[in-house]
């Protein structure tokens, strides 16, 4: 992977959080039985348009480019992980993958190096240690698996061979081929995960432009590659800006009586999470629906099911849950990073008690 010293200063937009940790360890497992197809990129119309479009809306050398398609390469694995995405398993085969002693133990010697930024930065947007450290847990535990696939690679294969996504991945690739420009890298030699996320939290190249922030207030240079500090502040700065509340909850255990609470979303299978609407008293009232604790009866939420084994678990997921599916829409995702981030917690208040005091809220 290029080494970057603090690259250039980055806002950044939305992140696509890839789980590439759950493939890590099968990345060189599974290879497809047949060679993958060799395919010459510049040959393409749909990439000559979008060569077209980055000369003349972004002023990029119409040779440099052809140069750098000539070279990209399909990645049929990319294809493969795409098309079978983790989230897809049920809860109770996912979830453990996330909550396991390893991440729990990492975080918390994680926090503990760095205490002094997550309280900084805790301080400047409201997001607590546990949940920063909980993403960095998943996303890349803890900077040990950040992807080796070449993201220019992967970009290409995604926007141009994988029709179902490929207004997404284009825009993501110009955005890459943007990033690049402003750092002063080779778009050939940058790594990520299979779908083209970036460094430790695992940011789309439009979240490292709109998104990233430097920790140090004397710099306008950003690295989230293998400088913690900017990597705790951007995570920070996602969250704030995705509409994180400080000091209210995130999800909650909830209780069902009656059926009423069948005619909800998320048991009549709209999978798209929207913004929570109904209010705890609506949701006990109307649904039969309450959580387990107590909580302010105008405070809103969505319900949410997940699948055990042999049954369903009912959960509230409150705006910080909200806030999470921003980084992914996952609700598997939302509800293992939160789980995460309480066990990290409680393990690191035994750990080291004094700290924690005046460190955890």
């Amino acid at each position: 992977m290029l080494r970057i010293k603090h690259s250039a200063q980055i806002l950044a937009l939305m992140v696509c959080s890839t789980l590439l940790s759950v493939h890590a360890a099968t990345s060189t497992t599974n290879a497809p039985t047949t060679p993958p197809p060799i395919i010459n990129f510049t040959k393409q119309k749909n990439v000559q348009e979008f060569i077209d479009k980055m000369v003349t809306q972004y002023h990029f050398s119409r040779e440099q480019l052809n140069i750098w398609f000539t070279q990209a390469q399909y990645s049929q694995r990319t294809i493969e992980l795409m098309t079978r995405p983790f989230e897809a398993k049920p809860w109770y085969q996912y979830q453990p993958h996330f909550t396991s002693p390893q991440r729990i133990n990492g975080g918390v010697e994680f926090w503990h190096k760095y205490a002094d930024v997550l309280k900084t930065v805790e301080q400047r947007t409201g997001v607590p240690p546990e949940v920063i450290v909980s993403i960095i847990g998943v996303e890349s535990q803890y900077g040990t698996v950040s992807g080796q696939f070449s993201v220019f690679n992967v970009l290409a294969t995604l926007s141009f061979d994988y029709p179902s996504r490929a207004e997404f991945f284009s825009k993501e690739l110009s955005e890459f081929l943007i990033l690049c420009r402003e750092q002063g890298w080779d778009p050939l030699l940058i790594k990520g995960s299979y779908a083209g996320a970036l460094g430790q939290p695992q940011f789309m190249p439009s979240s490292y432009r709109y998104y990233a922030v430097p920790y140090a207030a004397n710099t306008n240079k950003v690295n989230l590659f293998n400088f913690e500090p900017d990597v705790i502040a951007s995570i920070g700065n996602y969250f704030k800006r995705s509409g994180w509340v400080a000091g209210q909850p995130v999800a909650v255990l909830a209780k069902v009586t009656g059926t009423k609470y069948q005619q909800l979303p998320a048991i009549a299978g709209k999978a798209k999470l929207q913004k929570p609407t109904i209010t705890l008293a609506e949701f006990r009232k109307n649904y039969g629906v309450t959580p387990d604790g107590h909580y302010p009866d105008d405070l809103k939420a969505i319900f949410l099911v997940y699948n055990l084994e042999n049954s369903d678990e009912y959960w509230l997921g409150f705006n910080n849950f909200y806030a999470i599916t921003r980084y992914n829409v996952s609700k598997h995702y939302a509800l293992a990073v939160y789980q995460l981030s309480e066990a990290i917690k409680v393990q690191y208040e035994k750990t080291y008690p004094t700290n924690s005091t005046s460190e955890t809220k």
